[in-house]
């Protein structure tokens, strides 16, 4: 039986760090709307990052045909890199943030990714994930 999750409300997110590869460090985000329009407007997923990492180059997603991430923003004070997509499709969209580790931290806390409708902030979904 298929559901909507109650804390995912027109969207689904995960979230999954890969630390611990022979590749750079990344994290994969997976979004996609769940919602009963039949499109959405525009869309933003705000990934904070783990106390200790940041984010390598995110503009360069821009450039990436597939990623539909139209506008980045990096917010240093918060930690938090911002993608705006004008539109989120409901077959998974799935891209791939580079990071670096720039400070050992000790049992660093989750970090939040959210995504959420620009124009109908109630349809938004979020999730924790880790890096170790």
């Amino acid at each position: 039986s298929s559901g909507i999750n109650a804390e995912d409300n027109g969207f689904t997110i995960s979230a999954q760090g890969n630390t611990n590869t022979v590749d750079d460090p990344s994290l994969t985000i997976c979004a996609a709307y769940t919602g009963t329009e039949e499109k959405t407007g525009m869309v933003l997923i705000e990934v904070e990052l783990v106390t200790g990492w940041e984010a390598v180059s995110p503009e360069s997603l821009k450039n990436e045909v597939d990623s539909g991430v139209q506008r980045v923003e990096q917010d240093d004070k918060e930690n938090k890199v911002v993608l705006y997509f004008d539109s989120m499709p409901k077959e998974e969209k799935c891209i791939n943030l580079e990071l670096k580790q720039v400070m050992d931290i000790d049992d660093a806390k989750q970090a939040l990714v959210t995504v959420y409708d620009y124009n109908n902030s109630k349809e938004s979904a979020s999730v924790l994930y880790s890096l170790n």
